[in-house]
């Protein structure tokens, strides 16, 4: 069965199909078009776009709301719901600007991921409470891209009270701070770009400039990591190169912005890095990995841009020693 086929859209009149032990919401806003269905991949992100490609297994199949994206000029707007039992109840937080929650909502380490009808890749943030029977009230969402894009309408996810968030997908513990560094030979291009080449840690910058990394894989820490000058807004992320003196394990980080995929070659990782522009905007990279033997590595350009014609960030490069096959 195709993946969308499982992601029923249940109108309201067609509350009563779900399975009699689902937590069923009422009073859901008719204003925002608010609809129930089953959490799947290959389901909409919102009402009838943005198709979800990853999300927790754990969470797979539990009963969801959706609501309309609105205008993305406007931040979303807070809106509520009644259940008849106690519940978890789950936000899925698009990762844009700064999105300002009441302190009850807890965010956890487990993420959902989603593209739009353009091929873009995005990430969103999973928070949960515990709600009495009664009201549920859903905050706003009020982050911006810094272009006055306002964020998506939180999906909102229940299951059980008793239910605990999975742990984190991060997989792998922080390598000790003495574990050997991968030699590193800049390219040719190294003065142009501004090649820097160091340890990840949590003091690391995004670009050779600056941008402070505010959430990093621990399994990465510890390892050899490259990066260069943010350059041009105006023009592709520049592309840059090195080269190792042994068989070698790249991960890519790619700035979340336009089509920005690197290439077939490299296969994409759940794992995921952000970083704040000023302390309070946050940005995210998807990470990607190619093994590479000794010699050449070349990191390609990032071709994406937002509506505005503002490129993505050259890509960040944490390289290890490649585990035997």
């Amino acid at each position: 069965m195709p993946y969308l086929a499982r992601f029923l859209l249940l109108p309201l009149f067609a509350i009563a199909l779900l399975p009699a032990q689902a937590l069923v919401p009422k009073d859901l806003p008719a204003a925002l078009n608010a609809k129930v269905g089953k959490l799947a991949i290959g389901g909409m992100r919102v009402n009838g776009q943005n198709t979800i490609t990853s999300l927790p297994p754990a969470l797979s199949d539990k009963t969801c709301i959706l609501v309309d994206r609105g205008e993305g000029s406007k931040a979303a707007p807070a809106w509520s719901f009644r259940l008849e039992a106690d519940a978890r109840v789950w936000i899925s937080v698009h990762r844009r600007g700064s999105v300002k929650l009441p302190a009850e909502w807890q965010k956890s380490a487990l993420t959902l991921g989603w593209k739009n009808p353009n091929g873009g890749d995005y990430v969103d943030d999973l928070y949960s409470r515990v709600f009495p029977k009664g009201l549920v009230s859903i905050p706003g969402h009020d982050g911006n891209d810094g272009n006055g894009f306002f964020g998506l309408p939180h999906l909102v996810i229940l299951e059980a009270p008793g239910a605990a968030a999975a742990p984190a997908p991060q997989a792998g513990p922080a390598k000790a701070e003495g574990t050997p560094l991968v030699a590193i030979k800049p390219g040719a291009e190294a003065a142009t770009v501004g090649f820097v080449s160091t340890r990840l840690s949590k003091a690391t910058t995004r670009t050779a400039e600056g941008l402070s990394f505010t959430v990093l894989p621990p399994s990465l820490l510890g390892l050899s990591a490259v990066s260069v000058k943010r350059g041009d807004r105006a023009k592709p992320g520049v592309a840059y190169s090195f080269t190792v003196e042994q068989e070698v394990m790249v991960f890519l980080f790619v700035h979340d912005r336009g089509k920005a995929n690197p290439g077939p070659e490299w296969e994409k990782t759940p794992q995921t890095a952000t970083w704040t522009t000023d302390g309070t905007f946050t940005q995210s990279d998807f990470i990607y990995r190619r093994r590479f033997p000794k010699g050449l590595v070349n990191i390609p350009a990032h071709g994406g841009m937002d509506a505005s014609g503002v490129y993505g960030l050259p890509h960040f490069a944490v390289i290890e020693a490649a585990p035997a096959r």
